[in-house]
């Protein structure tokens, strides 16, 4: 596990650089969702927060369902939920494809907490469309 972590903080360092060229954190709210999306039949590695730990899944991308989950061959994962969330995805070759730089790695929240996760990354609008279903 001390191995995938420090990974993940060295990728996350790497990627944020890359992504924006000034080393801070920035989120799309929604180029991720297209993104995942041209990915859809391509193998990808899943970086999720559960239970106090990263782990990683890799797998074909099979599904995504915007702002809240993905397939990955046939287990779901979703972007934001009480005791799993989705940290990021990239590619086999580590491009990322999809990211979230607020994701806790103590993923243990209840539904409000989920909620405010929810506003915090896609926004309120997205938030309260997927509280409504």
């Amino acid at each position: 596990m001390g191995d995938v972590c420090q990974n993940l903080e060295e990728f996350e360092i790497s990627c944020t650089i890359t992504k924006n060229g000034r080393g801070e954190e920035s989120l799309d709210k929604t180029n991720g969702m297209g993104d995942l999306q041209k990915n859809v039949g391509n193998k990808v590695i899943v970086w999720y927060a559960e239970k106090g730990e990263i782990n990683l899944t890799e797998g074909i991308l099979r599904r995504v369902d915007d702002f809240r989950s993905i397939v990955i061959d046939y287990s779901i994962f979703p972007f934001i939920g009480p005791t799993i969330a989705i940290k990021m995805v990239t590619g086999v070759n580590r491009e990322v494809i999809y990211y979230n730089p607020i994701i806790p790695l103590d993923c243990y929240l209840n539904d409000d907490a989920v909620h405010q996760m929810r506003v915090k990354t896609f926004g309120e609008e997205i938030a309260q469309m997927i509280l409504n279903g």
